[in-house]
């Protein structure tokens, strides 16, 4: 009995691919960072759907200019593809569940226990809206592509990528330079992007362009005319209609946005009727400003839904590259110049909280003081740390709304400017024979308000403050190339299993790439550590840990200026509109997604925009 089972071993040994005898292989039809899958293997569609919404119409949004519609590559400015896909990837996120994906491209997932690799089976029916099937070799040029070619996002994204081989006729398998994170498995299914080697191999994927004819999703490009509009058209014979992850979705048979370089243009062109959604940033407005006939009759809906999860959050970052901006205390002196309590009263409206974390609205937002795993993380930088870390929870500073306050914040900032080695020269700044500026670039006119306080606090420090307002044309390619010292910008919600993306954020090898998301040039040992510890964490608690650690990091060096964070979606939407019953637990709702023409209330909404 004992010599059978030495043979089949042998057997198993010489015949079975090595990556099959590794313990606890998984194959399964969708992916999730923790816990089980929401749906099952037969599910039909997203609860959040309506799988019998009709198709047909058109939606039309507003955006800012454009040059190109690529918008994996560092050059050109591209459209902001918040509602659609340019490219699918192998599998499909939902709004329903956070962190979890499912077949698209691929129909299956197979991965180890370890996460060392990770094999996708392309779907048979998987097509170019060319007729052309996607194949393995469209995945593998894909990731070579983006790995020489994409922005610094996707140089990152595969940067942990040791090979991809083709193992079958269907399947390819994307082999990690470090086991044991399951993030590395899920950002390839949900980030990376399918391309069409046949239609990119003779083109510079690397060049803006306007022009895209081949691409495998439910909207492809039908009309591009940079300055005015962009049009997207459903494809009819959109290999993938009949998925469960594509019931009920995709509903419009065009979408439209129109350019529009000024927010109050666009804010009255909705108002006028010829815009059908709005996003809306500005509280104030908001409170105010929908108050129109159209508003009064109905035939104006705002929406006001809470966002759970990670959210954007809004700060003032800083050029690191700029000498003035390089050491701790000259960025907390500037912190306290800024008045928050009267921007969020004055501005504001009083909507919004003070942002504390990078990691905002999540578990992973620092707490208390440190403990734990947490504190083990940090101890060994003690000495290199702010001890504040160790003692304090951080608060940034606050003018508790009082003008008193204002003055105090501004001594204290006084003081922490001289401990920095600024010097007073007849009422201005100077260190190593250098005054100090700063040029504040703004995109939108109707930010000066907020930020024209804050520049005058600083000139009251003696700094050579002044506010630049460029339109966007400018604006875009001067923030990709960090020709600015400060900058107002919101902040990209990290997911709540934040993994190696983060060294694109704040890891020191990006802070010298243009264009790259280390836009404040945070170069610090320190965080490049803690991030390892965040890609390479075994368990939830450790990821947790290991993010409250690198959050007190970043929070107590000062890199920005936090403001607030967003977890509100305001939007208003001419009532032409069919909506799910049921909204999505975890995202905010797409109206372009899931939405679709009720031609009871498109009807009534025509009949009075042209009595106008």
């Amino acid at each position: 009995m004992l010599r059978k089972f030495k043979i089949i071993v042998l057997l198993l040994v010489f015949f079975v691919p090595g990556h099959l005898l590794a313990q606890n292989i998984k194959t399964s039809y969708g992916i999730t960072l923790y816990g089980d899958l929401m749906y099952g293997k037969d599910f039909k569609h997203f609860n959040y759907v309506n799988p019998k919404a009709p198709k047909g119409g058109t939606i039309v949004w507003d955006m800012g200019n454009f040059d190109n519609i690529n918008p994996y590559i560092a050059l050109g400015t591209s459209p902001g593809f918040a509602t659609f896909s340019v490219f699918e990837n192998l599998m499909i996120t939902n709004a329903d569940e956070p962190n979890s994906a499912y077949g698209l491209i691929a129909e299956t997932v197979t991965y180890p226990d370890d996460y060392k690799w990770a094999e996708f089976k392309i779907r048979d029916i998987a097509r170019w809206n060319d007729g052309e099937p996607i194949t393995v070799d469209d995945v593998i040029y894909s990731y070579e592509t983006m790995r020489d070619k994409g922005s610094p996002t996707y140089k990152s994204l595969v940067a942990d990528i040791n090979k991809v081989e083709k193992t079958g006729k269907d399947t390819v398998k994307f082999i990690f330079l470090k086991p044991g994170d399951r993030n590395n498995v899920y950002k390839i299914a949900t980030r990376l992007p399918v391309i069409p080697k046949h239609y990119w191999i003779n083109r510079d994927f690397a060049q803006p362009t306007t022009e895209m004819h081949v691409q495998s999703t439910p909207y492809v490009f039908y009309k591009v005319d940079v300055g005015n509009t962009l049009i997207m058209k459903r494809e009819e014979n959109y290999w993938g209609k009949d998925l469960p992850v594509n019931a009920g979705r995709n509903n419009f048979d065009f979408v439209r946005m129109d350019v529009y370089r000024d927010t109050n243009v666009a804010y009255e062109a909705f108002m006028g009727g010829n815009i059908d959604i709005r996003n809306e940033f500005k509280p104030v407005q908001w409170k105010k400003g929908y108050n129109n006939d159209a508003v009064k009759k109905g035939f104006i809906k705002k929406r006001e839904d809470k966002v759970n999860g990670p959210v954007w959050f809004f700060a003032i970052g800083m050029n690191g590259r700029r000498p003035q901006f390089k050491d701790q205390k000259t960025r907390e002196a500037l912190a306290y110049a800024f008045d928050w309590e009267w921007t969020n009263k004055n501005i504001y409206n009083g909507m919004y909280a003070r942002n504390t974390s990078y990691f905002a609205n999540t578990e992973l937002a620092h707490r208390g003081l440190p403990e734990g795993k947490e504190l083990a993380l940090l101890e060994p930088y003690r000495d290199q740390l702010d001890p504040r870390i160790f003692t304090q929870e951080f608060v940034p500073p606050s003018t508790q709304g009082t003008q008193q306050g204002l003055r105090n914040n501004l001594r204290k900032a006084s003081q922490l400017l001289k401990e920095a080695g600024w010097k007073d020269n007849e009422g201005k700044l100077i260190r190593d024979g250098k005054p100090f500026m700063i040029d504040f670039m703004l995109q939108d006119p109707s930010d000066e308000p907020l930020f024209a306080p804050f520049v005058e606090n600083l000139k009251l420090l003696g700094i050579d403050a002044r506010l630049d307002i460029v339109d966007s044309t400018t604006f875009w390619p001067r923030n990709f190339s960090y020709d600015w010292d400060m900058i107002s910008n919101g902040l990209y919600p990290h997911s709540l299993s934040p993994g190696a993306e983060l060294k694109q954020n704040w890891g020191s090898e990006a802070a010298d790439v243009n264009a790259s998301s280390n836009s404040q040039y945070i170069k610090n040992p320190i965080v490049d550590d803690l991030i390892e510890k965040v890609v390479n964490a075994k368990t939830r608690d450790d990821k947790v840990a290991a993010c409250r650690a690198l959050d007190r990091v970043l929070l107590w060096n000062y890199y920005s200026i936090n403001m607030y964070f967003w977890n509100k979606q305001l939007m208003a939407h001419w009532d032409r509109f069919g909506i799910p019953e049921t909204q999505p637990k975890w995202e905010a709702y797409s109206p372009s997604d899931t939405w679709w023409i009720d031609p009871v209330k498109d009807k009534a909404v025509e009949k009075f925009r042209k009595s106008k």
